[in-house]
């Protein structure tokens, strides 16, 4: 299995994220001007600080899409984490959140900064976000108030 090799550079936390899930982020890339925002939950595996990104779901039906907006519903997100965690023993469980911006590289809004802290006080653990940009892809780790951009690693991580 292929991975993308991320880290935090000041806590040295290393991401692996799976090609699958880059692949699926991708695929919902708003590249024509009528696309509209997509996205989906993270779901993985916390090896003491670091993570590894092993699925994300797609955009649900009762999601609200727009060109500019994305909110995600729990219906059908929630029952795909639910039965992701079941058939993977625990293993694998909820870590983040995922969506795309309509630009070349993307950045947060300061709606994505307010709804992440909010998601941080929420969980209460470290999570990771993922915005899916037209050539390249923003992301980060939020930990309590903080959102930290996450680097590509030089040399390709292929376990934590």
């Amino acid at each position: 299995m292929r991975h993308k090799s991320l880290i935090e550079p000041n806590s040295k936390r290393l991401v692996l994220v799976n090609e699958e899930v880059l692949s699926l982020i991708s695929s919902y890339r708003q590249s024509t001007p009528d696309g509209c925002e997509a996205g989906g939950i993270l779901m993985g595996k916390r090896r003491g600080e670091h993570f590894e990104i092993t699925f994300a779901t797609a955009p649900q039906p009762k999601d609200s899409r727009s060109r500019c907006r994305f909110n995600r519903q729990p219906g059908g997100h929630q029952e795909i984490a639910e039965e992701r965690f079941r058939v993977t023993n625990g293993e694998e469980n909820y870590i983040g959140e995922w969506h795309t911006h309509p630009e070349n590289h993307p950045t947060p809004s300061t709606i994505d900064t307010r709804d992440w802290k909010r998601l941080s006080k929420i969980h209460r653990v470290p999570l990771l976000v993922i915005i899916g940009g037209i050539e390249t892809n923003y992301f980060g780790l939020l930990a309590g108030s903080e959102i930290h951009i996450l680097n590509e690693c030089r040399r390709s991580i292929s376990r934590l």
